[in-house]
């Protein structure tokens, strides 16, 4: 017997047989896979949040809101008009602060920090005690039941998709075809590509100019990671890195892929 906690919430797993609701199938899927991602091998600097655990402390608790989020961060998600998209938006920043606050030596509340964006759409820490932005860089992510976000002193991004088939024209957009000569029609290894890909993207930003063509991925299933080959006309971009991690996690349900990169002329 296993008790594997969820929030606060405890779930006690038995090979027991018996019948249960939909619902409750759902929300064992759920914490299946939340756990499976949770304890993968990902950075220490990782957070993952369950929407719908989100979703249950906003009904509990009527000052949730105000507690973890600034009024900034509020009124930003005034933006949204589709309800889940809010949830994603609020679920997003709050991983992002527990990832910094988890990471702390020093006593700091939500309110302390503050999530803002930069004019690229870029998400970065800002803290209200110093007024000033915090020099970690940040990355978000969602997709259908979770929020992810991942901070570091090197470049970094983070990719969250659910495994599902995309179309031959979307493949041919976004990989090489060597790349799709090995993903062919396995939806698992589309989705572990195109999330390294994105993570990638996320990481080094537009100022670099490279498209998804532009770079080509080989994936190590036992090890988890990939190698980076770029072509003959990006070559000086690729020995601009003093070190690039590239890692992808990955459940029954989900992808999860992430990328650091350090660059010979960004100073610790």
């Amino acid at each position: 017997m296993k008790i594997t906690e969820f929030g606060n919430l405890e779930i006690i797993h038995s090979p027991l047989s018996f019948n249960i609701s939909e619902r409750l199938s759902d929300y064992l899927d759920t914490l299946k896979e939340y756990y499976l991602l949770k304890n993968g091998k990902m950075s220490k600097n990782f957070q993952i949040l369950p929407i719908e655990k989100l979703k249950l402390l906003f009904q509990i608790d009527s000052k949730f809101l105000e507690t973890h989020l600034t009024e900034n961060e509020i009124n930003a998600s005034e933006r949204f008009r589709n309800e889940k998209r809010k949830l994603e938006y609020f679920a997003g920043v709050i991983a992002a602060k527990e990832c910094y606050i988890k990471q702390s030596s020093g006593i700091i509340s939500y309110l302390d920090i503050e999530i803002q964006k930069d004019e690229k759409g870029k998400p970065f820490y800002y803290s209200n005690k110093d007024n000033q932005t915090i020099p970690i860089n940040l990355s978000i992510s969602h997709s259908h039941e979770f929020s992810v976000a991942i901070m570091s002193k090197n470049q970094v991004g983070i990719d969250l998709e659910i495994i599902e088939s995309r179309s031959p024209s979307f493949y041919k957009e976004v990989f090489t075809e060597s790349e799709r000569e090995l993903i062919l029609e396995n939806n698992k290894l589309g989705t572990i590509y195109w999330t390294a890909k994105e993570a990638f993207s996320k990481t080094i930003g537009e100022g670099f100019h490279v498209n998804f063509r532009d770079v080509e991925l080989k994936f190590d299933e036992k090890k988890r990671k990939f190698s980076l080959i770029t072509k003959k006309d990006q070559s000086d971009f690729h020995k601009r890195f003093k070190k690039l991690r590239l890692k992808s996690e990955f459940t029954e349900k989900y992808v999860l892929s992430y990328c650091e990169i350090q660059f010979l002329d960004y100073l610790d």
